[in-house]
């Protein structure tokens, strides 16, 4: 096999007879690092792309090898009772690989939607109804809640903003075909939490009587006014005047400095609200999140 390599500007000729040719990218272009080689919806795959599928599984693609020594390979499929158009897995491909069920929790969901700041409407109204989070696969039924759809919703709130609750027969065709059933009870919910609770009031220091009773629009306003928080503590952390400071008090007294007393003022009666509103055995996690 020629192999053609340049060496300052002049091309060199050798050659080499290698028992089997890496293939290119799997993983051998990968300069050492260990890989991860991913086959995706395998099951909606015909029986005879899986069967090439085994080949791969076993470390070749025809005369390729994959160097398994560092390549770890994983592949995923929804179940036939999930309704997702796939095929019976041939047994000689199931025999290679290890079957594992995967299902999603609330609790882990609800971790990474904080972190990538899904609409809190969305996560405590989930919170707080988790029975909707991830339904049941029904043969006859098209769409319902799944982390998938609500994570849909979410990026639909917050990419239109108030206009979301300004046309009530465009955003509740919307919930009706994204997360089926459930979309009249979240309706409800939004507008109940809009029009009658407000973080921003809650900030200022405004009388907004607690919600007895629904312990969703509580969270929604604790994820709310936690993301706002979280986002005005990462300006001053990215601050110069933070960064210079010289550790323990300075750097506290620098923190507070730059939030600057509106924001610190609005920290503090948020706090002094939630701690309030807890008072009637609502789960005291809420305080521990702000």
């Amino acid at each position: 096999v020629p192999l053609y390599e340049e060496v300052n500007g002049k091309e060199l000729t050798s050659f080499a007879a290698p028992k089997a040719i890496p293939i290119v990218g799997i993983p051998d272009s990968a300069d050492g690092y260990e890989v991860w080689l991913f086959l995706d919806e395998v099951a909606q795959a015909t029986p005879t792309m899986q069967n090439l599928a085994s080949n791969i599984i076993d470390g070749k693609v025809g005369d390729h090898l994959i160097d398994m020594s560092r390549c770890f390979i994983c592949a995923a499929a929804n179940r036939a009772e999930d309704f997702a158009a796939t095929f019976q897995m041939p047994k000689n491909v199931a025999g290679r690989i290890i079957h594992l069920n995967v299902e999603t929790t609330f609790g882990e969901w609800e971790e990474w939607a904080i972190s990538e700041k899904l609409h809190p409407f969305v996560i405590g109204y989930l919170k707080d109804h988790p029975s909707v989070f991830n339904e049941p696969v029904k043969e006859d039924v098209q769409v319902y809640g799944t982390p998938r759809t609500w994570h849909k919703v979410s990026a639909y709130m917050n990419a239109i903003g108030d206009e979301f609750f300004e046309d009530d027969g465009i955003s509740l065709t919307f919930l009706m075909g994204t997360v089926g059933v459930a979309s009249t009870a979240f309706w409800s919910f939004c507008r109940m939490a809009r029009d009658k609770y407000s973080i921003r009031k809650i900030m200022a220091g405004e009388k907004v009587a607690p919600p007895e009773g629904h312990k969703d629009i509580l969270f929604s306003l604790a994820v709310e006014a936690t993301m706002l928080f979280n986002t005005w503590t990462e300006e001053v952390l990215n601050s110069t005047a933070y960064q210079r400071a010289n550790g323990g008090q300075e750097q506290t007294a620098a923190y507070i400095k730059g939030l600057g007393k509106e924001k610190v003022d609005a920290i503090n009666n948020a706090y002094i609200w939630f701690d309030a509103g807890l008072e009637g055995g609502v789960d005291p996690a809420f305080l521990v999140l702000l």
